[in-house]
């Protein structure tokens, strides 16, 4: 089995074009033979950097550094805190995407062994994430190209309407009813995180999104810790989750209904507003 060496570098901040050059270093060393795979660990000093979608409103007005990169995607910021690991990795030939896949798997699994974390690998379940990665570069495109609110009440309402149906799909086994939802499921789950961005952006400023991004995330797996507390207890007293799925369903039908009243308009980045 091919080892992996790790090159640290968490001792310090390290500039982003820094890191880049030795990302590029690594990469022909690997391809040439010369050295193992290796997984470079950095924190980088605060910059953004833009992908090839990064629209003229995306890029910071308080004189932010930018630096623009190869990857898609639109603009990310690095900084401390923020830990960053990059793979450098011989791939197959063919390349075998699911192959390298199970392989962050279960390198992720046995860094959660090291923390006394129990893990369990579904093999019948991995494909799933497949449609979450599709569901979440289609979104992404579309967010480029149709306002956000649209898309996000149009996720919400379908993903309502699709709670309703699992108390009919759900059985002993997996049949078809129950494979449309979990691949529709799949394509919608996180299709909702770039429009949210995108109006945290428009809201709050570019400067100001990714921690109020940060919030949504955090208040959304507060939620999420509350409603399989819920969950848990209706099974405990009636028997099954069937209220559980229709108090989901109606929560994901007024999300899509209170995104009507979002108002439209951009937040003045922190320059202006000064």
């Amino acid at each position: 089995m091919p080892t992996l060496d790790v090159l640290n570098l968490l001792d310090r901040l390290t500039p982003y074009m820094e890191g880049w050059d030795e990302q590029r270093r690594l990469h022909d060393a690997v391809v040439d033979g010369s050295r193992d795979n290796v997984l470079m660990l950095v924190e980088h000093e605060p910059v953004y950097t833009a992908g090839k979608r990064t629209q003229p409103e995306d890029r910071p007005t308080d004189g932010s550094p930018v630096i623009d990169v190869d990857r898609g995607g639109r603009i990310t910021w690095h900084g401390p805190g923020q830990l960053v690991g990059y793979p450098l990795v011989r791939m197959p030939d063919p390349i075998d995407v699911m192959d390298y896949v199970h392989r962050l798997e279960a390198a992720v699994m046995r860094v959660c062994a090291t923390y006394g974390i129990a893990t369990e690998r579904q093999h019948e379940r991995t494909f799933v994430g497949v449609f979450d990665l599709i569901g979440t570069i289609a979104s992404g495109w579309l967010t480029d190209r149709v306002n956000p609110r649209y898309l996000l009440i149009a996720y919400y309402g379908l993903r309502g309407l699709a709670l309703l149906s699992v108390p009919v799909v759900l059985g002993p086994g997996i049949e078809w009813p129950l494979l449309f939802f979990i691949v529709f499921y799949g394509l919608d789950w996180v299709a909702t995180v770039p429009p949210t961005v995108q109006l945290c952006r428009e809201a709050f400023g570019l400067e100001r999104s990714g921690i109020l991004y940060g919030w949504v995330f955090a208040s959304h797996m507060v939620g999420a810790g509350v409603a399989a507390s819920f969950s848990g207890w209706i099974r405990q007293t009636q028997g099954d989750y069937s209220i559980a799925w229709f108090v989901a369903a109606a929560l994901a039908l007024a999300a899509s209904a209170s995104i009507i009243f979002i108002p439209k308009g951009r937040a003045k980045s922190f320059a202006q507003a000064s």
